[in-house]
């Protein structure tokens, strides 16, 4: 009897310290809207695609622990287009969640040079995907990685703000 006491302990230790999780098991990544648009032709502060929505939700798991927090320092957008290939866009983030939490936060999801990239080859609408991937840290601090597909279109939301022909409405009287 002692034999197979000892067996299932075995058995259980085994389970538990031996099968680490897969952390994008765990983890999801999520885009608030459906498709995210994002401005070509943009010159002020904030453009449309600056500020994106999203939520990452975190499972709890036994070898985590109660009290670990998975930590996101960095993060990368890359771009799957019908008109043809552009740069990836790369920023910092703090970001930190903890099992069986979820937290939402705003991301850029493209840089001046996305933009003018787009802009100069397009000149009208591109459409496609982003995936968004954040890099970082699970609880036992192991280098993890989540991501999220979205689509995006790239397009003159403000109509050519940056042509100084434009009629200010102003008289010169």
């Amino acid at each position: 009897m002692s034999i197979l006491a000892n067996g299932s302990s075995a058995v259980v230790l085994l389970l538990i310290t031996g099968c680490s999780p897969e952390f994008s098991d765990y983890a999801e990544l999520s885009a608030d809207s459906e498709t995210i648009l994002i401005d070509i032709n943009c010159d002020t502060d904030t453009c449309s695609g600056d500020a994106v929505g999203f939520t990452l939700a975190l499972s709890e798991h036994l070898a985590w622990g109660s009290d670990g927090e998975a930590e996101f320092l960095q993060y990368r957008v890359d771009y799957a287009l019908e008109s043809g290939d552009i740069g990836y866009f790369a920023d910092d983030l703090s970001l930190t969640v903890a099992p069986g939490g979820s937290i939402a936060f705003e991301l850029a999801l493209v840089g001046s040079s996305q933009r003018s990239e787009i802009g100069i080859t397009t000149q009208t609408t591109a459409s496609g995907e982003a995936t968004v991937t954040l890099a970082g840290y699970d609880p036992t601090n192991s280098s993890v990685q989540v991501s999220a597909t979205v689509p995006v279109e790239f397009q003159d939301v403000i109509g050519n703000a940056t042509d100084t022909t434009l009629d200010s409405g102003l008289s010169a009287n």
